[in-house]
């Protein structure tokens, strides 16, 4: 598992410095469209950081099924919230803001799941 949630965070990075530079350069000084694609650029690359700590976590820890949770729900998030915003940010188009919720959602789930597994987990003294 840890392979698929390291290419989604290659992924997921490549898209976050490709839609800051997209909002420097395409926005022609909307800020109400750079700032959005601001915003999903940021979330895209905290999210394949922390993707990329889950990714490390699970390969050293057997049966990693709340972590893989943890990597799913991040990925939709990657996807509704970062590709829904980038996508009414470029084109305008109401679609893109449809998933933002659930993309939201997502991270938010997933950070709690997180979290569950951290007090799931026993510490070696």
């Amino acid at each position: 598992m840890a392979k698929v949630e390291i290419v989604v965070a290659a992924i997921g990075g490549f898209a976050g410095v490709a839609l800051g530079a997209a909002g420097a350069h395409l926005t022609d000084g909307d800020a109400l469209a750079g700032g959005f694609i601001a915003t999903a650029s940021q979330y895209l690359l905290l999210h394949s950081a922390a993707l990329l700590g889950v990714a490390a976590l699970s390969s050293s820890r057997p049966s990693p099924y709340l972590l893989r949770g943890v990597a799913v729900l991040f990925g939709i998030g990657m996807v509704l919230f970062g590709g829904g915003l980038s996508l009414y940010a470029l084109t305008g188009s109401p679609i893109g803001r449809l998933g933002t919720p659930f993309g939201g959602t997502a991270f938010l789930a997933g950070w709690l799941l997180l979290g569950v597994y951290g007090l799931s987990t026993r510490t070696e003294s």
